[in-house]
C-alpha cells in the first residue's frame, strides 16, 4: 500500500482490525452517514398515507430479514390487545419478500401492488427508496436487521433524522459504535422478544414526553456528523501537494 495513502475507519472496532492487519494505528473520524441529510421524503405520499390511516396508532418494522417478520407480528398481534386499531408497517430488507410476509400476515395489503391500508391491521411495505417515506409516517419504528444472532444490525441514523423513536435488538455489530452512543444517550432501547417489543411501543404510544425525550436524544446523536466529515476531509487534504507559489 502506498504510503502516502489515507485509511480512515467509521468506528474504533473497524480501525483497531484494519490497524491490526496493517501494523499500524487507524483513525476513527466517525460514521459518515451520521453526516448524510435525512432521505427525502414525498410530501404528497406522506399527506396521502396520513389521511388513509387517520388517527390510528402506528408503528414500523424497518429492514427485517426472514425470521423477524413472525416476531414483530407476534409483537403486534399483543399491542392489538390494547390498541385494536393499531397499524403495523412491515418494510422487508429485500422487497422480493413482499409477497410472501404478505401471506404469513394473513394475505396483508401491499405497497408494491398499490394496494390500500383500509382496514388491515397490518401493510408491507416492499418498494424501493420509500423507507424515509414509513419513517416519517411511524412514530415509532424498530430498526430490524438486528433481533436475530446471525443479523448485524442496519442505519438508526434516518430514523432519528425523521424523527421516529428508535428501538432496536441487540445484533448490530455493523453500527455497533452508533448504536453504543445512542443507547449511553437514551436515543434508543434495546428489544430482545415479541412481549418487550409490544410493550416499549405501547408506551411510547401512550407517553408523549417519553417518546419526544427518545427523539431529542437521538436527534442530538446522529447531528454530530460535522465533526466525522470535517476530521475526513482533514485528513483527506493533508494528502493533496502543496499548492505552488505563484511567480513574483
Amino acid at each position: 500500500m502506498h504510503r502516502g495513502a489515507a485509511i480512515l475507519a467509521a468506528d474504533a472496532r473497524t480501525a483497531d482490525g484494519i490497524g491490526a492487519l496493517v501494523g499500524r494505528a487507524i483513525a476513527a473520524p466517525g460514521n459518515l452517514k451520521l453526516a448524510a441529510p435525512a432521505p427525502k421524503v414525498d410530501a404528497n405520499a406522506l399527506d396521502a398515507l396520513r389521511r388513509e390511516i387517520g388517527l390510528r396508532p402506528v408503528w414500523l418494522a424497518a429492514s427485517t430479514h426472514p425470521g423477524e417478520d413472525e416476531i414483530v407480528l407476534e409483537a403486534h398481534q399483543r399491542i392489538q390487545a390494547k390498541f385494536p386499531d393499531a397499524l403495523l408497517v412491515i418494510a422487508p430488507r429485500h422487497p422480493e419478500r413482499g409477497a410472501a410476509i404478505a401471506a404469513l400476515a394473513g394475505h396483508a395489503p401491499r405497497r408494491s401492488a398499490k394496494d390500500a391500508i383500509s382496514q388491515s391491521s397490518v401493510f408491507i411495505a416492499d418498494t424501493i427508496g420509500e423507507l424515509g417515506l414509513f419513517y416519517a409516517l411511524a412514530p415509532v419504528s424498530l430498526v430490524a436487521g438486528s433481533l436475530l444472532p446471525h443479523l448485524k444490525g442496519h442505519n438508526p441514523v434516518e430514523p432519528a433524522k425523521l424523527k421516529s423513536a428508535i428501538l432496536t435488538g441487540p445484533h448490530v455489530e455493523s453500527f455497533a459504535d452508533t448504536f453504543a452512543e445512542l443507547l449511553a444517550a437514551k436515543g434508543a432501547v434495546t428489544v430482545h422478544d415479541a412481549d418487550a417489543i409490544a410493550d416499549i411501543v405501547a408506551h411510547l404510544w401512550g407517553s408523549e414526553p417519553d417518546r419526544e425525550a427518545l427523539l431529542d436524544a437521538a436527534f442530538k446523536v446522529t447531528s454530530r456528523g460535522g465533526a466525522s466529515l470535517d476530521k475526513t476531509i482533514n485528513a483527506l487534504e493533508a494528502l493533496l501537494p502543496a499548492p505552488a507559489h505563484a511567480a513574483a
